[in-house]
């Protein structure tokens, strides 16, 4: 059972396998991984105070989260930044089988939104998509476990100067250090692993 840390990370982008929901297109995924690069990335949203959070898909595209973010964190002191965490209680979900050289892998996607108190509140707005590997060297298959993730976003609310807020979500550096902790899955067993493989190229 692989207990993993997941950062999110830039070191390259993969071609989007289908589109996750009429609110969360994209035209590639970035890599959810186990090690970082070297490269600051990020994405913003104007307001007065910042949330962020996560939704998660698995790749037949039905979602684990209940249809809107979770393990969410809020920025409300304007020129403050740095590192802010939440947990999710991810439930046990079989990953679906999909054909070579595709089988299964686990999307991620941030969402943000900004609110002002005394105000009806704005939706949700979909930032980025990050996944596993599904080639390469960490791909992941079986299922996912019920744990506990914790998920850390460095954030950082800007005064533009320009008579409004800029909430800013960044990763990829030691730094900008975002992540998920206590990312677990259980493979496939290796018996069941070949009979997948056997009736995907039709043996």
């Amino acid at each position: 059972m692989p207990v993993e840390t997941r950062y999110f990370n830039h070191t390259s982008e993969i071609p989007l396998c289908f589109e996750l929901s009429q609110n969360a297109r994209a035209l590639y995924l970035t890599r959810l991984e186990l090690v970082q690069s070297l490269n600051v990335t990020g994405s913003f949203i104007d307001g007065t105070i910042g949330e962020c959070g996560i939704r998660v898909w698995l790749s037949n595209g039905v979602e684990v989260t209940p249809g809107s973010p979770v393990a969410v964190v809020t920025r409300d002191v304007v020129g403050e930044s740095g590192m802010q965490s939440a947990t999710w209680n991810c439930p046990e979900k079989e990953l679906p089988p999909g054909p070579p050289p595709y089988p299964q892998y686990i999307l991620v996607s941030i969402y943000m939104r900004v609110r002002t108190p005394g105000f009806e509140e704005n939706p949700w707005q979909f930032k980025r998509c990050f996944s596993t590997d599904y080639v390469g060297p960490n791909p992941i298959s079986g299922k996912l476990d019920a744990a506990t993730w914790t998920v850390y976003y460095w954030t950082w609310l800007e005064d533009t100067g320009w008579g409004f807020l800029r909430m800013w979500f960044r990763y990829d550096t030691a730094i900008n250090n975002s992540r998920i902790e206590n990312f677990s899955w259980t493979p496939v067993p290796p018996a069941v692993a070949l009979k997948r493989l056997l009736v995907g190229v039709g043996l």
